[in-house]
């Protein structure tokens, strides 16, 4: 009988014993060390752009004491280009100068912020308050108009509200960065003057700021807002700082490009960290007139309806205001089967707001035509939402040009805008100063009464049967009916009005309430 072989069937190993040589033999060396999970790209993004920000910190003196900050104060002088706010909408475009200073107590949330701006015939200033009368504690704003003499309450108004000023301080940029840190991310390095820097953003606001952080000079060089333009649509806002040599990291200067045109210019004539600040220097200057608050109501008063208000001036005649949540109004008028809207204000989002609320007010009635008063970007940035659906556009014949580039834009930076190809429509040129609308019984005469300070070709609307005129930017009427502080081109719509012997009883407008004729003729008697 043979003997059995050596190389028989081995006995079975137990289970759990052969699982893990299993196990082993298959992972291989490799399974002994594991590789580590790579960190996510989110937070790598993080921690190199929290790098590059400690490193300029660190040159200022550290980022506890960019947190620690107990104020600043800083003021420049600056020579720019009134690109969408002076006489012509095209180049040359009007000289402007501005003065603007700014006081911040970050210890108390104390804001004294002052701005004037001079164009070639026209001048104005305005100064905010974050502060009570006294200057003592925050309890609201008020908003001061020098050159009137009046200041108003503005109890809405906030720290959040100063953040175009707070960009001009590159310290107060980096301490908003540290004080976001958690919203940093690095987006690669560029060159910029032959010299490396860093590219990082984070949250500022609602919008999100981009950082040229200069490692080997120790400071924040350039930041830059993406943002509508009115003419390009999508594109950015980017300021440029030039500092003392010393290694101070103070500024000296800033430069500042509105989709790449240098638009402004400016000089610092004071730049302090820490100052001390008294409670006069946010006090309501001497002189000024504080408008009386209304008297409390019995109840509590009912919170404003939310979205656009509508006022009805005549039979078919409507004002639709607080579009955008702001000062800004549009007039509807009902031509019977068609509607004529005057002014397009703010942007997409507010001009959408106004074809709504006509939808409301005149249901089943198309809008045919949108009036442009005038070129200025707060009142035809809502002509987009116009030209969408396709409305005619209304406009003179130095503003076409102006009005065509605006639409075909491309737009998706705003808020819903959702433009991405502009919006193509019809637009009309008012020839001979004046066009003649009619229908439903109605008649609107839209008329050019400029050339004026503010622009040099204005339309206003007048309404015959009514006695009713429409302006923007003419005159603005307070509370109380009078006009404090009537400007030139105030005076200039009296005399357009004389001339052309208009039997004018109202007058309403883009801003303001309501007024009169007679409100008019009082403001320019007493200048």
């Amino acid at each position: 009988m043979p003997r059995p072989s050596t190389l028989s069937t081995p006995r079975p190993l137990p289970f759990a014993f052969a699982a893990a040589l299993l196990l082993a033999t298959a992972a291989g060396p490799a399974a002994a060390a594991a590789p580590e999970e790579p960190a996510p790209a989110s937070l790598a993004s993080y921690q190199r752009a929290r790098q590059a920000l400690d490193r300029v910190a660190a040159a200022l003196g550290g980022a506890e004491r960019l947190l620690d900050l107990s104020g600043i104060a800083f003021a420049y002088d600056a020579e720019g280009i009134a690109r969408y706010q002076g006489a012509v909408p095209h180049p040359p475009y009007d000289a402007v100068t501005t003065e603007h200073s700014l006081l911040l107590d970050l210890e108390t949330g104390r804001v004294r912020d002052d701005e004037r701006v001079a164009f070639p015939e026209l001048a104005f200033g305005v100064l905010r308050l974050l502060a009570d009368d006294g200057g003592l504690v925050v309890d609201g704003g008020l908003v001061v108009d020098a050159d009137a003499g009046t200041a108003r309450r503005a109890p809405a108004m906030g720290i959040a509200d100063f953040r175009r000023s707070f960009r001009r301080s590159p310290h107060l940029v980096l301490r908003e960065a540290l004080r976001n840190s958690d919203s940093l991310r690095w987006l690669g390095q560029v060159e910029l003057a032959g010299r490396p820097h860093d590219l990082v953003s984070f949250d500022y606001g609602e919008r999100e700021l981009a950082l040229y952080l200069d490692a080997a000079g120790g400071v924040l060089r350039r930041h830059e807002l993406l943002a509508d333009d009115l003419l390009l649509g999508d594109a950015a806002v980017t300021a440029e700082f030039d500092y003392r040599p010393d290694g101070s990291g103070i500024p000296v200067r800033m430069r500042q490009w509105e989709g790449g045109v240098e638009s402004m210019v400016a000089t610092y004539t004071r730049y302090e960290l820490g100052p001390r600040l008294a409670a006069a220097a946010f006090a309501l200057p001497e002189g000024i007139e504080l408008a009386a608050e209304p008297p409390p109501a019995a109840a509590e008063p009912l919170p404003p309806p939310a979205g656009p208000q509508v006022e009805t001036l005549a039979p078919g005649v409507f004002r639709v205001g607080r579009l955008g949540g702001q000062d800004y109004a549009s007039l509807v008028v009902d031509l019977g089967e068609q509607v004529l809207v005057v002014e397009g204000p703010l942007g997409v989002a507010a001009g959408r707001e106004a074809l709504a609320a006509v939808a409301e007010l005149l249901p089943a009635k198309p809008v045919r035509w949108v009036v442009a008063t005038h070129h200025h970007g707060d009142h035809t940035g809502g002509l987009p939402a116009f030209g969408e659906a396709g409305v005619t556009v209304v406009t003179t014949p130095g503003n076409e040009s102006f009005v065509r580039s605006l639409l075909a834009a491309p737009r998706t930076l705003q808020p819903g805008a959702g433009l991405p190809h502009g919006a193509a429509t019809e637009v009309e040129v008012v020839r001979d100063g004046r066009r003649t609308f009619s229908g439903g019984g109605r008649v609107v005469e839209v008329l050019d009464v400029g050339p004026n300070p503010h622009a040099r070709e204005h339309l206003v609307a007048w309404l015959p049967a009514e006695r009713l005129l429409f302006q923007g930017d003419l005159v603005v009427f307070a509370a109380d009916g009078s006009i404090p502080g009537l400007r030139a081109q105030g005076r200039r719509l009296l005399e357009e009005i004389d001339a052309r012997s208009l039997d004018v009883e109202r007058i309403a407008g883009v801003h303001g309430p309501t007024g009169t004729l007679t409100a008019l003729r009082e403001a320019a008697a007493g200048q």
